[in-house]
């Protein structure tokens, strides 16, 4: 029977709602949009280009050009000025506005859209017709595309323990990841050594800097990572196991790993990644989830958790049971608020009044046990 499940603090709990289909918040869509800076304006603006920091179009027609200058990173991001026209603003949704024109609650909608759906591309009317939505598939309905990868190594062990030093990972876990298929290396011109998560059938990777530092792309611009592929296919399917840690992005799914490695689930459990919480989970891959067991661990924040609601959403109806574990009242050694996966792995076990906190893999597994009892 296909089944939900609930329990309380540090544990599993319903599948998470958000206050209406297309509610938002301005400072919340400000910061998002910010944090999606290139990929945004390069939605908004096909023929303009990065430089440097900068992201540079001819004016707010969009023609090719750099009179107009949109900041990409750091505390200015967002910031943007047309030095022909002398027009500026200070965030990219004002700018969206001011390109588009129309109603300013219709664009924020429009923008929680995409944040929500960044496999689709978006387009906001003239001001005849900004009410008009108009949705442009960007292929999700394809088959991924398959890459032969032929950089990927298999790593060596001073690679696994800079690794485990810079995310903090044991190296037990990385080594099992490592085994699996997913965790591989290879060396960049610019970057230098570095690490990805590679999906085994070679759909999607998403690469990172051995060192930790920030990803510089062929443009000069920098990001946390690159990703190769389809972003939407889930790392880590298809699985012929019965469990599933579904979970956002490339350190939590190593993360996951360890988890695993600890409490000895090697043989039943399947660490899943999704690259990226405004990727929906792609419509070919949901097949693989029929009548699993699925833990969902959304990243802590407005982008996580409605990324993860909505691939509960998804899933609902597919898998067998559908869970999603609360990191609200967790904190990590420092006494900072865990967020994600990979913060759990610093949280101290005996923080709630002496009662040993268990992982999320075993609330998980005596979650299941309480289902098959009722």
């Amino acid at each position: 029977m296909k089944s939900s499940a609930t329990t309380s603090m540090g544990g599993i709990m319903p599948k998470i709602t958000i206050k209406g289909e297309h509610a938002h918040d301005l400072e919340k869509l400000k910061g998002l949009l910010a944090s999606n800076a290139r990929a945004f304006c390069t939605k908004l603006f096909p023929n303009g280009k990065c430089v440097g920091k900068e992201y540079v179009v001819g004016s707010l027609g969009g023609e090719p050009g750099k009179s107009l200058k949109i900041c990409l990173t750091g505390e200015k991001t967002g910031l943007w000025k047309d030095f022909a026209t002398g027009e500026s603003g200070n965030n990219l949704l004002d700018l969206l506005h001011k390109v588009r024109g129309g109603n300013f609650h219709d664009a924020c909608l429009a923008v929680s859209k995409w944040l929500r759906h960044q496999e689709n591309f978006y387009e906001f009317g003239d001001t005849k017709t900004a009410k008009r939505e108009v949705f442009m598939p960007a292929g999700r309905d394809k088959k991924p595309k398959h890459h032969p990868f032929n950089d990927l190594q298999k790593g060596n062990n001073c690679d696994i323990l800079q690794l485990s030093r810079t995310l903090e990972i044991d190296m037990d876990g990385l080594k099992l990841a490592q085994e699996d298929g997913i965790l591989k290396f290879f060396d960049h011109p610019v970057n230098g050594r570095c690490w990805t998560v590679v999906d085994k059938n070679h759909y999607v990777r998403q690469d990172r800097r051995l060192d930790g530092k920030p990803f510089i792309f062929k443009d000069g611009s920098t990001g946390k990572g690159r990703t190769i592929g389809s972003p939407s296919w889930p790392i880590g399917i298809p699985t012929d196991k019965p469990l599933i840690m579904l979970m956002e992005g490339s350190s939590d799914i190593l993360a996951a790993y360890s988890i695993i490695s600890k409490d000895g689930k090697e043989k039943h459990v399947s660490p899943v990644a999704i690259l990226g919480a405004f990727n929906s989970i792609h419509p070919n891959a949901l097949q693989y989830f029929t009548d699993k067991f699925a833990l969902l661990l959304p990243d802590n924040d407005y982008a996580g958790l409605s990324g993860m609601h909505r691939w509960a959403e998804q899933l609902d109806g597919i898998v067998a049971v559908n869970v999603v574990y609360d990191y609200s009242k967790l904190l990590r050694d420092d006494g900072k608020p865990v967020k994600d996966l990979r913060d759990f792995l610093r949280v101290k076990r005996d923080q709630l009044g002496g009662e040993k906190i268990k992982s999320p893999l075993v609330s998980f597994i005596l979650c299941l046990k309480n289902i098959s009892e009722e």
